[in-house]
């Protein structure tokens, strides 16, 4: 106690010293301090609210909106909030409270400096959610086609999460989603309206938030003429086909924000359906900000690889839903396999022992049921829009189709040698297996007639070449009373083996040339016999050969 009264001792010091005093402490709990931002040659009224835990950075409010400002400014709120910091992109430090908010007070010192500049703040530019409103509803958006203008919008009842709205350009598919998300379909035929608009969003300083279709069209049209006037057009068109609500959907050039516009809400009864339908009725409507969720598959699968490859709209099979597979599978999807025109396809013809339970993906509830079938229905189970086709037959006797991605799961060295000799050639083919008893783990992938396959690679280990670590590999069994005999390792080395099967696949996403041999160390008891790259085919192998 003594510590943190001491700390807040030397804040207000230091808060006192650049021009804060303090005044009382909040209903939150937060310290309030009234003083002036130094901005440009230019005292500027604020109050700093302070976090007494040093554990969030300080909330500062300008008294007086600059006049320069108005009537639209980024990162400034109506009621004077300042957003001078993204949220996530900052760490403070507990252990330094009085420099961490000193540095947060330079840093509004600084957005404030550029908005009088009249200069943007790229790394903010998120933060208009934090003035959208509170928005009492939710909005979830479905929609792949990124040009589709025409979609379909409808509310759904998540009982005592409230009502949610759903935009789709695919209602089959995204009502697989909402049955996940268990709501229940209450109302459809809500129309949607998609405006593009080259103005980036930045909240209104006179009126904030807009409650009125009045007050949003005054809004828009700070931020441009055109969009104003093509929303009020389609609320028109909206009313004039009979509808007591309708729905926007604005893609501005940071990101898509929805709105509903309720036409049955306005005060006042007007005597006939004409003055109802008239322009000044209709800017009476009230307007409720909505958060825009999207869970469209493309953004599941881009978001967290921006610009970067996917598997997405590729045909990839898997052969091996166990250990290996029943992980690898999950990262292949999660990477985009099978969605956005692409196919997955899953072969085993095993099925899921209790014994497998301990480091395997699935779990309890799939004992006794094929492996392929029971990972499709997990992963389907989370990602309904992907397709996952499982295939419970021995892998030598399944029909493939057509495909651009054969990995192999199985760990089982014969069987490599089967598809090398069988897919190798017209198929870029990938092997992933763990060595030993969970000492290392490695992937080959043959892209190309000049690249080694998975039997040059046994063969070259054999006589010692391009092994995975220097030395012998003690090989460890286990097994009880009736049970096969397996080699040990941990789940984690089952789920790194997969993860370095994901990494080597969207490599090959990337470019379809890549090829090579990748090995990692697992057992720090070993190291390795050499580096990772290009492998080169061995004369005369009787898989891979002419």
């Amino acid at each position: 106690m003594s510590d943190e009264r001491g700390a807040l001792a030397l804040m207000v010091e230091a808060l006192n010293f650049h021009g804060f005093s303090y005044k009382e402490r909040i209903s939150s709990g937060h310290l309030a301090f009234k003083g002036n931002l130094q901005v440009l040659e230019r005292p500027h009224p604020s109050i700093l609210f302070l976090d007494p835990s040093f554990s969030k950075p300080p909330q500062i409010y300008l008294l007086s909106i600059p006049s320069e400002l108005r009537p639209v400014a980024p990162h400034l709120g109506a009621n004077g909030y300042l957003c001078y910091l993204s949220k996530g992109m900052v760490v403070l430090d507990i252990f330094d409270p009085v420099g961490q908010m000193l540095a947060c007070l330079n840093q509004a010192k600084a957005v404030l400096g550029k908005l009088l500049k009249n200069e943007f703040v790229d790394d903010l530019e998120e933060e208009f959610f934090s003035f959208w409103g509170d928005a009492n509803w939710t909005c979830y958006t479905d929609v792949e086609d990124v040009r589709k203008q025409k979609l379909q919008g409808f509310v759904a009842d998540g009982g005592s999460a409230g009502a949610v709205a759903f935009i789709t350009d695919n209602i089959e598919r995204t009502q697989k989603k909402i049955d996940l998300l268990g709501y229940s379909v209450s109302r459809i035929g809500c129309p949607v309206f998609r405006i593009k608009t080259s103005a980036k969003p930045r909240p209104s300083l006179d009126k904030w938030p807009v409650t009125t279709l009045q007050e949003l069209l005054v809004w828009q049209g700070l931020l441009e003429n055109r969009c104003s006037r093509k929303i009020f057009a389609r609320v028109q068109q909206a009313a004039e086909a009979g509808f007591s609500a309708v729905i926007f959907m604005i893609d501005s050039p940071v990101y898509t924000y929805c709105f509903s516009v309720f036409l049955n809400s306005v005060t006042g009864c007007a005597p006939n359906v004409q003055q109802r339908r008239s322009e000044k009725f209709l800017r009476q409507a009230s307007v409720t900000p909505m958060s825009n969720w999207r869970i469209d598959d493309r953004y599941m699968v881009q978001r967290n690889n921006p610009g970067g490859a996917t598997l997405e709209a590729k045909r990839i099979a898997l052969i091996g839903c166990g250990t290996i597979g029943g992980y690898l599978a999950d990262i292949l999807v999660k990477s985009g396999a099978g969605q956005l025109g692409g196919r997955l396809l899953l072969i085993d013809n095993d099925t899921l022992q209790p014994s497998n339970l301990g480091r395997h993906r699935l779990g309890f509830p799939h004992v006794a049921k094929n492996k392929a079938i029971a990972l499709a229905e997990e992963l389907i189970r989370y990602t309904p829009g992907a397709e996952i086709r499982p295939l419970p037959v021995d892998a030598m006797l399944a029909n493939l189709g057509k495909i651009d991605l054969l990995i192999d799961a199985t760990g089982e060295e014969a069987f490599g040698h089967w598809l090398a000799t069988n897919y190798g050639r017209d198929v870029p083919l990938l092997n992933v297996w763990i060595e030993g008893p969970g000492v290392a783990i490695r992937t080959l992938l043959r892209t190309g007639p000049e690249q080694g396959c998975y039997r040059c690679l046994t063969d070259q280990n054999r006589v010692g070449h391009y092994c995975s670590v220097d030395g012998q590999i003690k090989q460890i069994y286990a097994g009880q009373g009736c049970e096969q005999e397996y080699v040990p390792f941990p789940a984690s080395v089952a789920m790194q083996a997969a993860c370095l099967g994901g990494d080597v696949a969207l490599s090959w996403a990337a470019d379809r040339k890549a090829s090579g041999l990748w090995t990692k160390v697992i057992d720090s008891k070993y190291k390795s016999a050499g580096p990772d790259g290009f492998f080169p085919k061995v004369a005369n192998c009787p898989a891979c050969s002419s």
